[in-house]
């Protein structure tokens, strides 16, 4: 139908993002408000995957000032990992979108780890710890080409054991993923993206969900 290969009719001309990032830093660490209850979806939306714990017995013998503590428990935790659309139907204001909100999410607590992709994923050159928004100066973003969104999932699924869940921000504008996440799947798609209900009904899995302008997210 029409509205199931709409992707296919987008304007790839439209993605204008600069390989380096520092030529739109001071736009991208504009103060962003916090429209998403991160913190809070996070935590529901990981849920069993968001660490591991496991208690170890650090003293066999007794000792009076550990009598209440018999072991430890560690918290192993996972990062999240977020794939960013760096396709050519992807604009620089969307781009910035991403980041920001990459940076909100990074800000209640948890370790993000950043995925660029088109249709391809450079492990070498587009997967990178993100430590904040100043950090991103010296970066030059991979991609530009065509869009698929199976690479970051079948990189999610590689790794599964380093990561509570997928977060995807794009515009929305490719085929339905064929490869299944073996973490929780959460699709954030940009304001000027495909519409939620045209992805649902084309099969896509996970959490789908609009960057709102300021509605507040409940």
């Amino acid at each position: 139908t029409q509205m199931k290969n709409s992707w296919e009719n987008i304007d790839k001309s439209r993605g204008d993002i600069p390989n380096a990032i520092k030529g739109i830093l001071d736009e991208i660490l504009k103060p962003k408000k916090a429209i998403f209850d991160w913190r809070g979806t996070i935590r529901q939306f990981t849920g069993a995957y968001s660490n591991d714990i496991y208690t170890k017995k650090l003293r066999r013998k007794y000792n009076k000032r550990f009598e209440e503590m018999p072991g430890l428990k560690i918290r192993n935790h996972k990062s999240l990992l977020c794939a960013v659309d760096t396709s050519g139907s992807v604009s620089k204001d969307e781009f910035i979108e991403f980041m920001r909100e990459i940076d909100v999410i990074r800000r209640t607590g948890v370790s993000v780890i950043v995925v660029e992709c088109d249709a391809y994923v450079d492990k070498e050159k587009g997967v990178y710890k993100f430590t904040g928004l100043s950090n991103l100066r010296d970066r030059t973003v991979t991609g530009g080409g065509g869009t698929s969104f199976d690479p970051p999932i079948e990189f999610l699924n590689e790794e599964a054991n380093h990561y509570s869940a997928l977060i995807y921000l794009t515009d929305g504008y490719a085929p339905c993923p064929q490869v299944k996440p073996r973490r929780p799947l959460m699709w954030v798609i940009s304001q000027g993206g495909a519409a939620p209900e045209n992805l649902k009904e084309q099969g896509f899995p996970g959490r789908i969900i609009r960057i709102p302008l300021e509605e507040k997210f409940n």
